[in-house]
């Protein structure tokens, strides 16, 4: 079943091991489409599925994501953050067409404002409107980044942050990454940039369909794993989602860094990493409840754990704040 260690396996994997940041501290909403759109943060904000049927999602688990044909949506029950308030909204997708929306946009995500024209006051998730792309239309201000992935037959994870503490403006307080990557090119389509954000409560979170009817914009694809933050994550965090595990995978299988090479494993004593030519910059070594045990930002090729007791671990390599590897490390 889709998830059902997924909490526990986040935290394990990456949240944990980063030590300056809780995903629960400012999540809002949670969709993992776990054989339904309920919302898996706690705060209940559940959707309710309008013609979107289950599907699998990029692991390949069975009902899992849920795929939108172009007149399919699922309406929650309330909006996400508003006003001006920070945000992040990570998700993956999978687009499937562009024929006849080009000029428009398809729909990913959208609340707020249901009228014309309200400067600022919807906040909606596009992709390709009059470009290859992702971006923002906060009604009468649309920002789109390129990303030449569209009608690509495959997924890809897709974050847009806004950070009121940077700018309220749409352009200037808005960062889009793609696959883990922030997005540094020029948009390719763009007017109004100055608009400020100010969303409004009129509409609760919709996926697959504009909350503008007489512009529903549909969605042609498949969507899965949306969650949702009152706040703007950085880049240590998105990366994490970017490289989060197949959810139904055991502890056995978790086997990140094809390329790196933890040994002697099992040890008693004391554990070396090879990486090739990749720079290390710190180590963290987990427990299989979370805990960062040991901590290590120098020395890679001999590190000491014949301190630790004897159990199975998991050591996190970064280069910065970029996930090189995560590997099991078993301590005889």
């Amino acid at each position: 079943m889709k998830k059902i260690i997924s909490s526990i396996l986040f935290c394990l994997l990456f949240v944990c091991s980063f030590g300056q940041f809780s995903f629960d501290t400012c999540m809002v909403s949670y969709y993992p489409f776990n054989a339904n759109a309920a919302d898996e943060s706690g705060f209940g904000n559940n959707g309710t599925v309008y013609g979107a049927t289950l599907t699998e999602d990029r692991f390949g688990n069975p009902n899992s994501a849920y795929d939108f044909d172009g007149d399919d949506y699922i309406t929650m029950l309330n909006p996400g953050p508003t006003a001006d308030s920070s945000r992040t909204i990570s998700f993956w997708a999978l687009i499937e067409t562009t024929l006849g929306v080009m000029d428009t946009g398809q729909t990913i995500l959208a609340y707020g404002s249901t009228t014309l024209p309200n400067p600022g006051e919807r906040y909606r998730i596009q992709v390709d409107r009059n470009c290859s792309g992702i971006g923002i239309e906060v009604e009468e201000a649309v920002y789109t980044k390129p990303t030449d992935v569209s009608v690509s037959e495959e997924w890809h994870h897709y974050v847009v942050v806004f950070d009121k503490d940077v700018s309220s403006q749409l352009v200037t307080g808005t960062k889009i990454y793609l696959d883990g990557n922030l997005i540094t090119d020029m948009p390719c389509d763009s007017y109004s940039p100055s608009v400020p954000i100010n969303t409004a409560q009129t509409h609760p979170l919709q996926l697959g369909k504009n909350t503008v009817t007489a512009y529903p914009r549909y969605f042609h694809g498949k969507l899965d794993d949306f969650r949702i933050y009152n706040c703007a994550l950085g880049s240590t965090e998105i990366d994490s989602l970017f490289n989060e595990p197949n959810p139904t995978a055991s502890i056995d299988e978790i086997d990140i860094g094809a390329n790196v090479l933890i040994y002697p494993n099992p040890t008693n004593q004391v554990v070396s990493i090879s990486i090739g030519e990749t720079t290390i910059t710190n180590v963290s070594i987990l427990s299989v409840s979370g805990e960062i045990v040991k901590s290590i930002d120098s020395n890679f090729s001999e590190i000491n754990v014949s301190d630790l007791t004897a159990g199975v671990y998991f050591v996190h390599v970064f280069n910065n704040e970029t996930t090189i590897a995560m590997k099991k490390l078993v301590i005889e």
